[in-house]
């Protein structure tokens, strides 16, 4: 090989050995109740592994289910070199600052919008994803379960606020009767409900909810053991 060439092999690679990357954490921090804030934390670094600071007024926002609009009401400021560890960063997720935005039934991707490592650019690395009520619930049978979450629409399927909601609950194809708390409003049309022991206590259940001119919710649930 022609020494002029093994030069340029070895510029290269010393080029490449200086270009900061940034961990773009892919950490699922899970599902969320409304309202409820998140923190995420990320680590930026070099190619040679090396924590180094984030650096260029660096900033974040967060992308909901498929739209390609940001939300940035409620994303905090980036704490840079967090407690002072070199490269490890924190931004807290207030949801409850924008509820339209950050609103049950959906999932979130942030990323950063603004910053830099090294002088390059970082701008889209993801730094964390979560969802808002929109997993899976698991009741435990003849446990009490707080904060079963409900929705109240229209006919339209929008959310509907300011209601007055009663629930029933059917026991192993018993007939309905009264749960024993009242739903309470969260907001965008979400509501509340706690379940006692005695409501899960069955191997199947059907939960009813009305309220004022919202469409009936019905769910039908299977305790687990």
């Amino acid at each position: 090989m022609r020494r002029t060439n093994v030069k340029r092999i070895f510029l290269i690679l010393s080029l490449l050995l200086l270009l900061p990357i940034v961990a773009h954490s892919q950490t699922n921090y899970g599902d969320l109740s409304p309202s409820q804030p998140i923190d995420l934390f990320f680590t930026t670094i070099t190619t040679t592994g090396a924590p180094t600071t984030l650096s260029g007024s660096p900033a974040a926002d967060c992308y909901k289910d498929n739209n390609t609009t940001q939300g940035t009401t409620g994303v905090g400021a980036i704490d840079v070199d967090f407690d002072g560890v070199t490269g490890f960063n924190h931004v807290r997720i207030t949801t409850a600052s924008d509820t339209t935005f950050f609103s049950a039934g959906s999932n979130f991707v942030c990323k950063l919008s603004a910053g830099t490592v090294g002088g390059t650019p970082v701008v889209g690395y993801i730094i964390g994803n979560f969802s808002i009520a929109n997993r899976t619930v698991t009741i435990r049978k003849g446990l009490a379960m707080s904060n079963f979450y409900i929705r109240m629409t229209n006919a339209a399927g929008v959310g509907l606020t300011g209601l007055s909601v009663s629930c029933q609950k059917s026991l192993d194809g018993a007939a309905l009767s009264g749960m024993t708390n009242t739903p309470v409003e969260i907001g965008s049309g979400i509501y509340k409900l706690n379940l006692t022991a005695a409501e899960t206590t069955a191997n199947s259940m059907a939960v009813l909810c009305t309220g004022g001119s919202a469409l009936p919710f019905v769910v039908f649930l299977t305790p687990e053991q």
